[in-house]
């Protein structure tokens, strides 16, 4: 722990992890903001990516020195030096954590970040005026890879119920998570059977990475409780069957 390596290590992180703050708080919003995802996770990427350029780089291992080496630097008193091997070997390490960053981002939203943002669609405050001529194509893309994706046995259908309901969602008064229980409704079930679907499914998106979490631990408890339970009844069963065997009683 006490070495330059350990150091360096810890200012890479200083530099990387905020950004994967700013993008887990995308996920962690009161209301996921569909529109804004895809471009939260390229400019998660884009900042990714510029601390692997050489200006960036040269900066990391200049600041790190001087806090190490220089008498005015903040580490100076541990006295430890950087080695022309440690700097390379730290250059190393910090692009290849970068790289797999951005690999380990696209492998996990590459196919789903379109859908993701195609559900603003959904927003009431987004849709033009039903007198402009936006309004008559308002849409139809979204909805399309919308219907593709979850709707493959009757697209036409779900176009169908799309073209119908943005009329209702024109004179919706509310914001997107009221439009989305307003498709949820009995009501818009029977009129809109294919699109209160995809409403249900975007409605049941968590809000936050922390309640599955925390419904694993629950459920970790539950078990573990009932695993505890299970062994004392195993247990007095066990004193009762060898009491039972020498004829005590108790």
């Amino acid at each position: 722990m006490h070495s330059s390596k350990f150091i360096g290590t810890l200012y890479m992180l200083d530099e990387i992890l905020p950004i994967l703050s700013t993008l887990s708080k995308t996920f962690q919003a009161g209301e996921l903001a569909y529109s804004h995802i895809k471009g939260s996770i390229n400019y998660a990427k884009h900042q990714l990516n510029l601390l692997l350029e050489q200006p960036k780089m040269d900066d990391f291992i200049r600041q790190l020195r001087f806090d190490l080496e220089d008498v005015d630097g903040r580490l100076s008193a541990t006295t430890l030096q950087l080695a022309q091997g440690t700097e390379q070997l730290l250059l190393n390490l910090k692009a290849k954590y970068i790289k797999s960053l951005v690999t380990n981002i696209d492998a996990r939203f590459a196919k789903c970040q379109d859908i993701f943002t195609a559900f603003r669609v959904f927003d009431p405050q987004a849709i033009p005026s039903k007198d402009s001529q936006e309004f008559k194509v308002y849409g139809e893309q979204e909805a399309l890879l919308l219907g593709n994706h979850f709707a493959t046995d009757d697209i036409d259908q779900f176009m169908a119920e799309w073209n119908r309901f943005k009329f209702d969602l024109v004179d919706f008064v509310g914001d997107m998570q009221a439009s989305l229980r307003l498709l949820c409704h009995v009501d818009s079930q029977r009129q809109y059977p294919l699109l209160s679907q995809v409403a249900g499914i975007c409605c049941s998106a968590p809000v936050t990475n922390a309640w599955p979490e925390r419904g694993v631990s629950a459920v970790k408890r539950i078990k573990t409780r009932y695993h505890l339970q299970t062994l004392l009844q195993t247990f007095k069963a066990n004193i009762i069957k060898c009491c039972q065997m020498f004829d005590l009683h108790f």
